[in-house]
């Protein structure tokens, strides 16, 4: 017989059980899932600095859209010379037989900092489903990268996920 866990422990033990299934087995029509996190969050290093971000990708089904974003994105940047972080978001989306729909962009420019600090505009992307019933596919991958002037911009490998989405 085991020794018996303290209150506390117990319920970070029963917390951590709730947590997951909130990640792994969201309501229908959407998902939402950690790219990175405070604890391992992508690493962007070059040219002296280093911009670490973390945060979720999400997928969610409107009555006719489907939205790939990043949401509750943080970044920590150690700067050398003028350098800045960003998350830079990739989303493909096919819908039925018709696609692939890509659309690319980045979050606003996180500026130097020793704390993580929250992003105030991440990106969006929206895909128009207008047949209906119809199977949509989104394939995503989020990089964290630094912006270098007047230097190609330096990322980490990133991280890919997909998801779908029946209308």
């Amino acid at each position: 017989m085991g020794t018996p866990m303290s209150k506390r422990r117990r319920f970070m033990a029963v917390l951590a059980v709730v947590v997951g299934m909130a990640v792994i087995g969201p309501a229908a029509g959407a998902v939402t899932i950690a790219y990175a996190t405070s604890s391992s969050p992508q690493v962007a290093k070059g040219y002296g600095s280093t911009g670490k971000t973390f945060g979720n990708w999400s997928l969610t089904k409107g009555s006719s859209s489907a939205v790939s974003k990043i949401t509750g994105a943080y970044y920590y940047l150690d700067n050398k010379d003028d350098h800045k972080v960003y998350v830079h978001l990739k989303s493909i989306a096919a819908i039925g037989n018709l696609g692939p729909h890509q659309k690319s962009s980045k979050s606003q420019l996180g500026k130097q900092n020793h704390i993580w600090t929250r992003y105030k505009s991440l990106p969006v992307h929206t895909y128009s489903v207008t047949m209906k019933p119809v199977k949509v596919r989104v394939d995503a991958l989020v990089k964290t990268c630094l912006d270098i002037p007047s230097r190609p911009d330096v990322c980490s490998s990133g991280k890919a996920f997909y998801s779908y989405l029946n209308y």
